[in-house]
């Protein structure tokens, strides 16, 4: 025990006295764990916020969206007002919003405007109008999703100019909504008005919105929805949030690769680092092994210094990990019009793989020059000095 206290007290007193050294290399490593943490915790949040973002969205997996199987996109998709007609008869159903969707240019930003019924899509979410008033129906006016309005500088009042696929449209944007949905992002219009934009819209709808009454019912609904009509597609939410959380996988399998070459790095800036060291302490190991240390000792001492090394830039790696973690997201909230709001989310596993890593790659990049450190001869190393 007394051994192993003094190899530990050396190993700090050593590192202390390379000052330059021994800064250099817990930067280096505070640098990767930094990077590993940091990614890591942005992922961990990003997966939170969209899984928050879903929940909200389809109201508890009370909700789920109809649109032709056989289009890529909203915008492509057609389905027969019979449809939505008949699916409102169910008594499992309690809100149906047949909706539009047809893309528009407003000073040279593409964006998305959203024909529905505002009674009907206030069934469906929680849409609250935070500034001006509501709009008409059969009108040319419209509301601005607060996301939309904070991008693009949008208030009550103004005369919103925009190009669609049809020529111009002049809509008065009366007030700006709120339903903590992804619906914030666009622009909301009466469905009968958009629908005599676009003629082959008159009975048709891009998509229909669903709420049942309870998540139970949505896969009575469903499937008689997918049984009845074959030729719609049923988008539910956990088929939405699956395809998140593929992409989330996809992302971290890339940003793995990333991390090897991190570790990579990590392990040849300890290696290079312990090497320097012993070259530069060849005469005060051959001192401390002619006055009777063996070379275990020797051995020991310097992985000490290595774990050492390790542990500190892995702490510093961590509160930098962290703090990165933050700026990054910040700047984009602040610097980045229209960017998701994603808070990171340190695990503890987070922390203490990034400490447990670079302790074990500390060890692994120290353990070489360690044990060409305690195969110094006596005579060699007194003799360089």
């Amino acid at each position: 025990m007394a051994v192993s206290q003094s190899i530990w007290k050396m190993a700090f007193r050593n590192l202390a006295n390379q000052n330059t050294t021994t800064i250099l290399t817990v930067a280096a490593i505070a640098v990767c764990v930094m990077t590993f943490v940091s990614i890591f915790s942005i992922l961990d949040g990003l997966q939170l916020t969209i899984q928050g973002v879903m929940d909200q969205y389809y109201g508890d997996r009370k909700v789920f969206v109809i649109t032709s199987a056989f289009s890529e996109d909203f915008h492509e998709s057609t389905v027969s007002g019979t449809v939505a007609d008949d699916l409102r008869k169910l008594p499992e159903v309690y809100a149906l919003s047949e909706e539009i969707m047809m893309e528009a240019i407003y000073q040279g930003v593409e964006l998305d405007l959203l024909g529905a019924a505002l009674d009907d899509l206030s069934e469906i979410y929680f849409l609250e109008t935070i500034e001006g008033r509501s709009m008409g129906k059969y009108t040319d006016e419209c509301m601005v999703g607060i996301t939309a309005a904070r991008t693009l500088d949008i208030v009550p009042g103004m005369q919103l100019d925009l190009a669609y696929q049809g020529g111009l449209l002049d809509l008065e944007a009366v007030g700006i909504y709120e339903t903590k949905t992804p619906l914030d992002a666009l622009i909301l219009i009466d469905r009968d008005y958009m629908s005599s934009l676009l003629p082959r819209f008159s009975a048709n709808s891009s998509f229909l919105r669903i709420r049942v009454i309870g998540s139970e019912e949505l896969e009575a609904v469903s499937l008689y929805a997918e049984q009845a009509y074959p030729d719609l597609k049923i988008n539910k939410a956990r088929q939405v949030s699956k395809f998140f959380e593929k992409s989330i996988i996809n992302i971290s399998r890339l940003l793995s690769t990333i991390i090897v070459f991190v570790i990579l790095l990590m392990v040849m800036g300890i290696y290079n680092s312990m090497n320097m060291v012993v070259s530069e302490r060849f005469r005060e190991i051959g001192i401390v092994r002619a006055i009777g240390a063996r070379r275990s000792f020797v051995l020991r001492l310097f992985v000490a210094e290595s774990a050492l090394l390790a542990l500190l830039g892995g702490l510093f790696g961590v509160a930098l990990g962290v703090a990165m973690s933050h700026a990054i997201t910040s700047f984009f909230a602040i610097f980045v019009p229209g960017s998701p709001s994603v808070a990171p989310l340190t695990k503890i596993a987070t922390i203490g793989w990034g400490i447990v890593a670079s302790l074990v790659i500390g060890l692994i990049g120290g353990i070489f020059p360690a044990n060409r450190a305690s195969r110094v001869e006596i005579s060699e190393a007194l003799s360089e000095g």
